[in-house]
């Protein structure tokens, strides 16, 4: 989880075990403004504990990413379904019973009417990690499957990241799960069971969850596509949408 104003980000994946204590502050710390986080470096510098975001400078943290350049052009294009249908059981906020959880298809539109207006969402390597590809920029899209819910697309840069997420991946496809501060949700009996039904919510960032664990959503999955090419990636989204579909069957 991470702190948004008076909300909780929280984290649609299931972890194998606990985070370590800076990885876990960074994600609390993650939707928090950049002049909070520096002053939270000024006062770990102050007590000599190390930086949690090396690389935020107090002037760094009030400047708003830069846009790519044009010879900056993406090297790869990643297409996933997000959170597909119910989940498995996840912990929720203020409840000590770990329920399914459900996003009712109307929050997705509100959400992302949100990222219209200007909010800032991350694809990250591992939740409080890497930055790999943001709105920001244009980078990273998204849209609303009538079926599956939110869907993204993501412009990756050519960075030893990347290409290490595209080795790891490309065969199997990469799990995705994602983190956002819940505004509204109600108790819900779906198909025979017990839901959270999340009824509205901001965005925060989704993250590639190689190494934390199983996304709490089954369908959750990005595919890369062959090409950067509008032909390809329509190709990669379209794949990507019918793993999601034989995993919910499965």
């Amino acid at each position: 989880m991470s702190y948004f104003g008076e909300q909780l980000i929280e984290r649609a994946s299931v972890p194998r075990s606990p985070d370590e204590a800076d990885h876990a502050l960074r994600v609390r710390l993650r939707g928090a403004p950049p002049a909070f986080k520096a002053e939270v470096e000024r006062e770990r510098a102050a007590r000599g504990l190390r930086p949690l975001w090396p690389t935020l400078s107090g002037r760094q943290a009030n400047r708003p990413p830069a846009r790519p350049k044009a010879a900056q052009r993406a090297a790869h294009v990643l297409c996933g379904v997000v959170a597909p249908y119910v989940s498995r059981p996840v912990d929720v906020a203020g409840d000590h019973q770990r329920m399914h959880e459900w996003f009712d298809p109307a929050c997705w539109r509100r959400a992302l009417e949100r990222v219209r207006q200007g909010r800032h969402v991350e694809l990250l390597d591992r939740h409080g990690g890497i930055t790999v590809a943001s709105t920001v920029n244009g980078g990273l899209r998204f849209d609303v499957d009538p079926r599956l819910g939110l869907t993204l697309v993501a412009e990756l840069l050519d960075t030893s990241t990347t290409r290490r997420l595209v080795e790891r991946h490309a065969r199997y496809g990469v799990p995705l799960s994602i983190g956002f501060a819940n505004l509204k949700s109600e108790r819900r009996r779906l198909l025979g069971r017990d839901v959270r039904a999340v009824l509205d919510l901001a965005l925060n960032h989704v993250a590639i969850v190689s190494n934390e664990g199983q996304p709490a959503y089954p369908g959750a999955n990005g595919v890369f596509a062959k090409s950067v090419s509008a032909t390809d990636v329509r190709a990669a989204l379209d794949e990507a949408k019918r793993r999601a579909y034989l995993r919910l069957a499965g």
